[in-house]
């Protein structure tokens, strides 16, 4: 056996800086070899391995068991519940977080710490009753191993909690809806003048009452957002965007109806060149998928970049799900929104015409021209409308301004009425 190792020394101690062995063909600990091997790591004599093993981690300070991970804050996060007057935060931990102090910072003070025990999912939550308003607060938590180590303090985003009779909602509006192989895709533009991007939700609503369905958009710090539904039936859809701010207010945008398809796409799967060529076959463009071929696909992502492929009803998979089979969405233009508490359809607009502003009243009254009635016939008036003597009363005298049946009356002329 050959071991051949150098030490030098610092201000540290003692390091290792070389170590080799050779010719260790016998087992250790001592005891373990054979002939002259066994005479030599014989136990009355040292245990070179269990020695070379403490040389070696003791003095070669760079050779150390990796310390364990210290307890930390992962996130945490503050909603206000200005309907409760409290501010509720909510964050998660990692490593051995036995517990974890919560507080609030805010102009007024610091309300807290509040300790509390996360669960078992490491995560952790307090509320904060009876906050000021109209102030933010800023949610502060640190978190505490067995041994009473803290980690560094973790802030989340200040939240500002409002008076409900004055605070403003949010506004969303939907930009744009189109259903793509049997699932809808929307975007639109969402904000709030007191609390930042609101969350935006997508939900649509089916004929006959069917769904609602929702998926939670993806909103950027400019207040975008798009968002994708899938799992809708064919048919007409009336599809909407709700946005709500941290105040727990809500806003509902403008609802577009778009038609949805039959079929579409069975699976979507994360595929590669590389390692799905089970996908491929041949087709009326050449090997490949039925929109793409195989050589346009190694010039797009290579061998190994994943990229969606579709299976569609025919059992084949589709590169763009714009080419899956299926039934052509409907013509939803003219479909009906009574579902979302709007007025039932109310058509095309009525036609202005002559025809639809009832009886002709002729030139203006202001012109001395008096009103024309229906055309004469043999029959009697009703009777409301005679006087005494049996008469229709002289409607022209009464649009040149003459004065009419009400007007008082000579009685002493017999040709007038009473």
């Amino acid at each position: 056996m050959l071991i051949i190792f150098g030490l030098w020394k610092r201000f540290a101690g003692p390091r290792v800086w070389r170590l080799e062995a050779d010719g260790l063909g016998h087992a250790w600990p001592a005891g373990g070899g054979q002939g002259q091997e066994l005479e030599f790591v014989a136990q009355q004599v040292p245990d070179f391995g269990l020695f070379l093993a403490r040389m070696f981690t003791q003095h070669g300070r760079r050779v150390r068991a990796a310390p364990a991970q210290p307890a930390q804050v992962v996130w945490v996060a503050a909603e206000a519940q200005p309907q409760q007057g409290a501010v509720a935060v909510s964050g998660q931990v990692a490593g051995p977080a036995a517990d974890v102090a919560v507080s609030l910072r805010g102009a007024a003070g610091i309300l807290g710490p509040r300790v509390v025990v996360p669960g078992a999912d490491q995560r952790f939550a307090v509320l904060f009753p009876n906050v000021a308003r109209g102030t933010p607060w800023t949610p502060v938590a640190v978190a505490r191993d067995g041994a009473g180590v803290e980690s560094a303090a973790v802030e989340g985003a200040p939240v500002i909690l409002r008076d409900p009779a004055n605070d403003q909602p949010p506004w969303v509006q939907l930009a744009a809806v189109e259903s793509v192989s049997g699932c809808v895709e929307a975007r639109g533009t969402s904000g709030d003048d007191e609390d930042g991007v609101p969350a935006v939700a997508l939900v649509a609503r089916g004929e006959g009452g069917a769904g609602p369905l929702e998926a939670l958009a993806t909103v950027g710090d400019d207040g975008g957002w798009s968002a994708r539904l899938c799992g809708l039936g064919a048919g007409c859809w009336t599809v909407f965007a709700v946005a709500t701010d941290r105040a727990g207010l809500a806003a509902r945008s403008a609802p577009q109806v778009v038609g949805v398809g039959d079929g579409g796409a069975v699976e979507v799967v994360e595929a590669n060149l590389n390692g799905h060529l089970m996908r491929y076959g041949t087709y009326g463009l050449g090997y490949g998928t039925p929109d793409i071929t195989y050589v346009d696909l190694l010039a797009r992502y290579g061998l190994n970049e994943v990229f969606p492929l579709y299976l569609g009803v025919d059992g084949r998979w589709y590169h763009d799900p714009a080419n899956l089979p299926g039934a052509a969405p409907p013509d939803c233009e003219a479909a009906p929104v009574e579902d979302m508490g709007l007025p039932v359809d109310l058509g095309a607009p009525a036609d202005l015409g002559a025809a639809d502003m009832g009886p002709d009243r002729g030139p203006d009254p202001d012109e001395g021209v008096g009103y024309d009635p229906a055309p004469a016939s043999d029959a009697a008036p009703p009777a409301e409308d005679l006087g005494q003597d049996g008469r229709a009363p002289d409607l022209a005298l009464r649009d040149r301004g003459e004065p009419d049946a009400a007007a008082p009356r000579d009685a002493g002329d017999p040709d007038q009425a009473p």
